[in-house]
């Protein structure tokens, strides 16, 4: 059996992933790449822009929103994955458009029904 907190996350970044492919438009290359130095949830393209997006979610919100936990440590751990992802696709980080994205889901029902769900395009 699936851990509570690890369960929310899996509905959280299935909600993210249906959000950024049918309301953003984005087409979705990778989910939860993993390497050595850490991971990165969704990995997206927005036109000629690598988007790479960290999903926060929660059910409460006893330890704060889920964004506030993309701390700078956070922020510069995916940064460094997204690097090492361009370089080890073939990609000079010089010479292509990149972003970092934070999207953060709420639920405010039981069973995890009703999602509120925030977008920080350009989020650091």
């Amino acid at each position: 059996m699936v851990n509570t907190s690890k369960r929310i996350g899996q509905i959280g970044e299935e909600i993210a992933s249906r959000v950024i492919t049918r309301q953003f438009k984005m087409k979705i290359i990778e989910r939860n790449f993993r390497s050595r130095i850490g991971e990165i949830d969704i990995i997206a393209l927005d036109k000629n822009t690598w988007v790479f997006i960290e999903v926060k979610t929660r059910a409460v919100l006893n330890a704060g929103f889920p964004e506030e936990s993309v701390t700078e440590y956070k922020q510069d751990k995916i940064r460094k994955v997204a690097l090492y992802y361009l370089m080890s696709q073939g990609y000079n980080p010089h010479h292509v458009n990149y972003r970092f994205d934070v999207m953060s889901i709420t639920f405010t029902g039981d069973n995890y029904t009703h999602p509120s769900v925030k977008y920080f395009k350009n989020a650091f």
